[in-house]
């Protein structure tokens, strides 16, 4: 379990393994943060507000050194993927096509936007139990992949641009069985 205190503030929770050194892990993250008010309208009528949470999970592998009896040092090299998942305040009102039909609702194209990433980091884990660990992991998330609607969001908001990419760190509490 743990919590990135930059980027992406969020909530994290994961399995993962150490093999013969080699370290394995998948955590899934929840949003803490929303991105702020961003207008958006579909041409009919006046903007709505809406605002985005980053959902999203992680898969990391890497190597573990062991400096004492208790500190590790794990450098990682991971993949992440991040979807937003909106929060719009929809006025109710009435569209009229082409073919003289009317329709009811709201489609936007920024919603479940998403964005893939390469990690690099390193955790380093200090036991405080033989069961119980707690660790840092600073890393730097690089953007390979933007749908869409995340690259019409990043443009308008830095919040959302920076869960792609840039500095993270990762704190855990981290339980051996």
């Amino acid at each position: 379990a743990g919590y990135n205190t930059l980027g992406i503030h969020s909530w994290s929770v994961g399995l993962g393994c150490y093999i013969k050194r080699f370290n394995l892990e998948f955590n899934y993250m929840g949003g803490i943060s929303e991105s702020e008010n961003i207008y958006i309208s579909d041409g009919y009528s006046m903007p709505d507000t809406a605002t985005y949470k980053p959902n999203g999970f992680n898969v990391k592998l890497g190597y573990g050194f062991r400096c004492t009896s208790r500190l590790r040092v794990t450098p990682q090299v991971g993949i992440q993927f991040i979807r937003l998942k909106e929060n719009l305040d929809i006025n109710s009102y009435t569209v009229g096509d082409y073919n003289g039909y009317e329709h009811y609702g709201y489609y936007s194209f920024a919603d479940k936007a998403n964005t893939l990433s390469t990690t690099l980091g390193a955790r380093v884990s200090f036991a405080v139990l033989p069961w119980l660990s707690l660790s840092v992991t600073p890393e730097y998330a690089l953007s390979m992949y933007k749908s869409k609607g995340y690259k019409v969001l990043s443009g308008v908001s830095s919040d959302i641009d920076n869960w792609s990419k840039g500095f993270n760190c990762y704190i855990n509490m981290n339980v051996f069985f």
